[in-house]
């Protein structure tokens, strides 16, 4: 009986230390991914699942491909837990959708969220994947439009809203969809740094006049009252990051044009100001003015008054008579 309890002892500390180094998951990862099988989208379905959901999970995948199946069997394993946050994920095998969307290399996965994509750039790892899904539920790029565009980021007075980096593109342009849910990565990498937007020159015509965009997509980063034009032929996500970072600075700048037609509404918020304190001084000079001017006519008056009080108090034998 004696002899149980080193037994008993060692028994208790490998069971101790086996759970110890067991990954924990933020998730349950089923012993069977075939039991979760990732549903097969027509590009009706994906379209029309697209426009539907709020958030949809796309795997771009081609027969054939080692990768493509390890991916997806990955991915399987985590399809369920994404229905709880309301994920959907499905898988396409059509080239030319992929195309549509920038996708060249299988398998890809882009994440719509209220129909805007952001491009996936880690590993195909079940646990990696459900925790980028889960933190990227929303779009890092703002919208700007003819009518908030100055107002949001003055970006010709350079101001106080920090450094903007911008895509001008066509709703319409098939170059400018592919773009798209890189560009969005390009936001959630850039987050914290500086602002992330878009302008949608189809349906802005002033700033498409404004900025002189000829050709789409045109990106430009803003800072301090200069503009940097990015004049690089690739548009990957690691290319655009690298220029927002650091790359700017080996462009000339150029000066932001002013609002076109817009002045009026679009004050230069410093000018502004200094127009304001301008005023408010020469308000102030004009009071101090008149309280001087005020103030020497009260002593001259009351100086006067003295005057002629004294010189009625003038005894008579020292009064000059004229009549002499």
């Amino acid at each position: 009986m004696a002899s149980s309890w080193p037994q008993l002892l060692c028994l208790v500390l490998f069971t101790t230390c086996a759970l110890a180094i067991t990954p924990l998951d933020h998730h349950d990862r089923h012993e069977d991914p075939d039991a979760d099988v990732i549903i097969e989208a027509t590009k009706e379905k994906f379209e029309g699942l697209v426009e539907e959901l709020d958030f949809v999970a796309v795997v771009f995948y081609t027969k054939n491909c080692k990768e493509c199946d390890d991916a997806l069997r990955e991915l399987e394993y985590i399809d369920d837990d994404l229905d709880k946050y309301g994920i959907e994920m499905i898988k396409v095998n059509n080239v030319e959708v992929a195309a549509e969307h920038g996708v060249s290399v299988f398998p890809t996965l882009i994440f719509w969220r209220r129909e805007v994509p952001i491009l996936y750039e880690g590993k195909f790892d079940d646990r990696e994947v459900f925790d980028w899904l889960i933190h990227h539920k929303n779009s890092y790029v703002k919208t700007l439009t003819d009518d908030n565009f100055e107002r949001v980021t003055q970006a010709a007075s350079g101001a106080t809203t920090g450094d903007w980096f911008i895509l001008f593109y066509e709703g319409s342009d098939k170059r400018c969809q592919k773009l798209m849910a890189s560009w969005e990565s390009v936001g959630a990498r850039l987050d914290h740094k500086m602002n992330i937007a878009k302008v949608d020159t189809e349906s802005n015509t002033e700033l498409d006049e404004r900025f002189a965009v000829e050709t789409v997509p045109k990106i430009a980063f803003f800072r301090q009252g200069k503009m940097f034009i990015y004049n690089r032929k690739e548009f990957d996500t690691t290319s655009l990051v690298s220029f927002g970072g650091k790359w700017y600075k080996t462009v000339k700048p150029e000066r932001v044009p002013r609002p076109i037609g817009r002045e009026e509404m679009y004050l230069d918020p410093l000018s502004s100001e200094i127009s304001t304190r301008n005023f408010l001084l020469s308000m102030a000079a004009a009071s101090i003015g008149l309280i001087c001017a005020a103030t020497l006519m009260i002593v001259v008056f009351i100086g006067l008054g003295y005057l002629k009080l004294n010189a009625e108090q003038v005894p008579d034998y020292m009064k000059i008579n004229k009549d002499k």
